[in-house]
């Protein structure tokens, strides 16, 4: 393992080999003293180009940090002696493991990177972690890759949990009348309550704007349907005409979804069970009476792969089952178990960028089905 192909990675620009590789060397390697040796390298190096840095003890922060590790693996393991599983064969994902790996442990690491992204010799036209426009403004836009999930904590104090392929982009620091954060894709919100300042969460469509409350947001770039569920406090839902205008849609309570349309206009606000559409925070994947269209939609971002549905009737099915971090394998095969259906797997094809295209997944009736 090498400190350019560390760089290489956090800048996201390592091939599929690459990948594999840096997966390897978490699984065996990346405990052991050399390296953490040429990590400490790696944050040396970088933290001299910034005087903010200068004080901070790498081994204390490392320490600290492999101790929660293994506080948080045994609270889920404690907290796991209250799950039913069902009776399948375990296998982890390790490209899931290290992208949840990476985060926890180079948090440090990853402070001093976006830094020199931006200002230092490694600066690069695809960089978007930090953006700094005339006013000397600084945003921050964190991402959970595909395949992954990940947590991060604002400047105030509010705790958002971010789902498959989706974006954030606020402020360092909130300044003005409002708390401002920019969602593509899915995320949870638990809001730090403060009356004087808002907190607005705005997407291409609408906008959710909140005190201090807990709710979700899932609106994914080219969907037409976009959702908010709240579980706590209350908020206002309005629809974005632009980026200064909007028309109210409705106040939610507790307990409540609201469904917007985007190609009909329409929307509903309906009572539901939160834990329904919040569970994916915590790795768990519910479905209740959701037809197989919805359910081939959350999978296909779940695992990073393409739904195909071969026999229209398969639509008229619906599916009812709970998922702690199953394989997708595994989900197809519960699928196949508790509905009438048939799956097809094919293989990634590797791209002239070095990339792979997604994994097809093609649905079908049984046979004897009518």
């Amino acid at each position: 393992m090498t400190q350019e192909l560390i760089i290489k990675f956090f800048q996201n620009k390592c091939t599929s080999d690459e990948i594999d590789e840096i997966i390897k060397w978490f699984r065996y390697d990346a405990d052991k003293n050399s390296a953490h040796l040429m990590l400490k390298q790696i944050w040396n190096n970088y933290s001299t180009e910034k005087d903010t840095f200068k004080n901070i003890q790498f081994e204390n922060i490392l320490d600290k940090l492999h101790h929660n590790i293994n506080i948080k693996n045994s609270e889920k393991l404690q907290g796991e002696k209250d799950i039913i599983h069902l009776p399948v064969k375990r296998r982890y994902n390790f490209r899931t493991v290290l992208t949840r790996v990476a985060v926890i442990l180079f948090i440090p690491l990853l402070s001093v990177l976006i830094y020199t992204l931006v200002f230092s010799k490694f600066n690069n036209n695809n960089s978007n972690n930090i953006i700094v426009d005339n006013n000397t403004t600084s945003y921050i836009e964190i991402e959970a890759p595909v395949g992954s999930r990940t947590n991060v904590e604002l400047a105030d104090g509010t705790k958002v949990w971010l789902n498959h392929g989706s974006k954030l982009k606020y402020s360092a620091q909130f300044t003005g009348e409002n708390r401002v954060v920019q969602l593509v894709g899915e995320a949870y919100f638990e809001v730090a309550h403060n009356p004087q300042k808002p907190f607005i969460v705005k997407t291409d469509k609408i906008q959710v704007t909140a005190l201090g409350t807990k709710f979700n947001v899932m609106a994914y770039p080219g969907e037409q349907i976009v959702n908010t569920t709240l579980v706590s406090g209350k908020v206002l839902v309005e629809k974005r005409l632009n980026e200064n205008e909007t028309i109210k849609i409705c106040e939610m309570q507790p307990n409540q979804l609201v469904k917007f349309n985007l190609k009909k206009n329409t929307y509903s606000c309906v009572a539901t069970t939160t834990n329904k559409y919040t569970s994916w925070k915590d790795g768990v994947l519910i479905f209740d009476n959701d037809p197989i269209d919805e359910v081939a939609l959350r999978l296909s971002k779940w695992y990073n792969v393409e739904f195909v549905i071969e026999n229209p009737k398969v639509r008229e099915l619906v599916y009812n089952a709970t998922f702690v971090d199953e394989t997708l394998f595994q989900v197809l095969e519960l699928m196949k178990i508790a509905t009438p259906i048939t799956y097809k797997i094919t293989n990634r094809k590797k791209m002239a960028d070095g990339t792979f295209s997604k994994r097809k997944v093609y649905i079908n009736l049984k046979n004897n089905y009518k």
